[in-house]
């Protein structure tokens, strides 16, 4: 009878626990949405439609897919240089070659011209975003 008695207790305990490990992961996983480096686009660029533009690197969620768990990261495109809320995202892997990744980004540089935004990694990767893609209040 005394089993019978701790098993609904038993039970709860097992949920809670349960519970708890889904919520720390959630909280794990959340995206910080951290702007890590933001350029202007220069005003001698203007596109037209809602400028100033500025691209900003914002970190993103735990990426649960590597050997090694690492955030994921991701370009934003948008007007002004408010956080992003309301432009063009596009995903992007970093190569920072066992760099810490902050310093890194900040050794990266871009590349603003009428036909659109070029984001130049210190590695030399080169991401091109035509202007269509970004303009207009995307």
């Amino acid at each position: 009878m005394t089993q019978r008695r701790w098993l609904p207790i038993a039970s709860l305990v097992l949920f809670l626990s349960a519970i708890g490990s889904w919520i720390g992961a959630w909280c794990m996983n959340a995206r910080s949405d951290r702007v890590v480096r933001q350029w202007l686009a220069p005003e001698d660029v203007q596109y037209g439609s809602y400028d100033p533009y500025a691209l900003s690197v914002v970190e993103g969620a735990l990426d649960w897919n590597l050997p090694r768990l690492r955030r994921r990261h991701y370009l934003f495109i948008g007007r002004g240089t408010e956080a992003p809320s309301y432009g063009h995202y596009l995903d992007y892997t970093f190569h920072p070659g066992g760099k810490d990744i902050d310093t890194h980004i900040g050794r990266s540089t871009v590349e603003w011209t009428p036909d659109g935004v070029t984001f130049v990694e210190a590695t030399g990767h080169r991401l091109f975003v035509p202007k269509a893609m970004f303009i207009g209040g995307r």
